[in-house]
């Protein structure tokens, strides 16, 4: 079966392991855990441990969904490395000289992102509009200056002649 975690990296207990204590004669215990990969995916095979997942309180609150295929993932867009963003400086003479930071990446949920393409539907016409209608008077305004061009070309060539 098929999981998808919010988080990559994602390491779900499913039921944590004893040590033996031998002075009172008891054995250890071993743990159930599910290790997710770097991209939010697990693949388990064994029965026991579907159902500890399914029951698991990870699954209750939606951090970890079943998926049909391996390659739909609603997390995609809003999951976070694991690791965060390094802080980089350039030195330069012994003395920090420019901050070299990586831009955060900036992520959009489906609902955001279909917000987002409702707004460009309703603004793009009207500022197309509004370009076609600068861009004609810029290539009137570059057509009558090559044309006024041309015959001070053509003047001061018969003048010179």
């Amino acid at each position: 079966m098929n999981f998808v975690a919010k988080y990559s990296n994602y390491l779900l207990v499913l039921r944590s392991s004893r040590p033996a204590v031998p002075a009172i004669g008891q054995p250890s215990v071993p743990g159930y855990s599910v290790r997710f990969n770097g991209d939010g995916f697990a693949v388990v095979d064994d029965q026991k441990i579907i159902k500890m997942i399914l029951d698991s309180p990870a699954f209750k609150r939606k951090d970890v969904i079943v998926v049909s295929d391996g390659n739909e993932d609603p997390y995609k867009d809003t999951r976070e490395p694991s690791e965060p963003d390094h802080t980089i400086f350039e030195m330069q003479y012994g003395t920090i000289s420019k901050n070299v930071n990586p831009k955060s990446k900036i992520s959009f949920t489906k609902e955001q992102k279909l917000e987002i393409k409702k707004m460009m539907e309703k603004t793009v016409p009207s500022m197309a509009k509004e370009m076609a209608k600068e861009m004609l008077k810029e290539m009137l305004k570059d057509s009558q200056n090559k044309k006024n061009d041309e015959n001070v070309d053509k003047k001061s060539n018969s003048t010179e002649q």
